[in-house]
């Protein structure tokens, strides 16, 4: 039955997962949601006077998606000017991709392609950590410059 092998790989996944964030003393600050068609890794870390929301997002597909949202587009009479730094970036950045989602959350992702017999957690890790240098040191302030307070996630 095709279901149930999927749902024995997103379990791996899952598990691969845990195991990683447990060598890397990280299982402490990550809590899982989950149903029947995916878990969801998330952690809010503090940044700054904002919070971010990591997450690792699994599925059944080979696509596990490593996201990072870090705020929000209040100020509709801001939206095109951040439209427009965010295909700047994602013109610089070839892996990492910014998006403006429809609820106007500002979002950063990076995918990660594996089937389940060759899902490495570590890598998951080590992406995130990449994902969260990258934002901090390259893009951040870039967005908080143009949005200020207003882009503060309110989690």
């Amino acid at each position: 039955k095709k279901g149930s092998a999927d749902m024995a790989d997103l379990e791996i996944k899952k598990i691969l997962i845990e195991e990683s964030l447990r060598k890397n003393q990280m299982s402490q600050i990550f809590d899982v949601v989950k149903n029947e068609k995916m878990v969801f890794f998330r952690s809010l870390q503090q940044y700054k006077n904002n919070k971010f929301l990591l997450g690792i997002i699994l599925d059944e597909s080979a696509y596990t998606t490593i996201t990072i949202f870090f705020g929000k587009v209040a100020d509709e009479s801001k939206k095109d000017i951040i439209i427009k730094l965010i295909n700047e970036l994602n013109g610089i950045h070839n892996v990492e991709k910014f998006v403006l989602n429809r609820n106007d959350e500002l979002l950063v992702q990076i995918p990660y392609v594996s089937l389940s017999q060759d899902f490495n957690g570590d890598v998951a890790i080590d992406l995130l950590r990449t994902l969260y240098h990258m934002l901090v040191h390259n893009a951040y302030d870039k967005f908080e410059e143009i949005l200020g307070e207003s882009m503060y996630n309110q989690i």
